[in-house]
């Protein structure tokens, strides 16, 4: 019988544990966001934050919203802060 990766008792290297640990502690900050998704979205809407960025957003019309997050990120004092925005996904063509 052939042993494979799932049930070999070899040790791990420390490049696989690193591997892991990376692949884990991304699992836990999606765990945390959506377990604190309801208390974060009732204190953005009882704080305004949202009826203020509409209104910056309005004022400064040639801004994109990645430059406008990020300025936002840098004043709130928050660092290593990566704001990205996806391309609009195009429907396909149906005939």
């Amino acid at each position: 019988m052939t042993t494979t990766a799932l049930n070999s008792r070899a040790p791990k290297s420390t490049s696989e544990l690193k591997a892991l640990l990376e692949k884990k502690k991304a699992e836990i900050a999606k765990l945390e966001q959506l377990a604190f998704s309801g208390e974060i979205k009732e204190r953005i809407d009882a704080s305004g934050i949202a009826e203020l960025y509409k209104n910056i957003k309005k004022d400064l019309k040639d801004v994109g919203d990645v430059a406008l997050l990020s300025e936002i990120a840098k004043a709130a004092g928050v660092k290593r802060l990566t704001i990205s925005q996806t391309p609009v996904a195009k429907r396909k063509v149906t005939k």
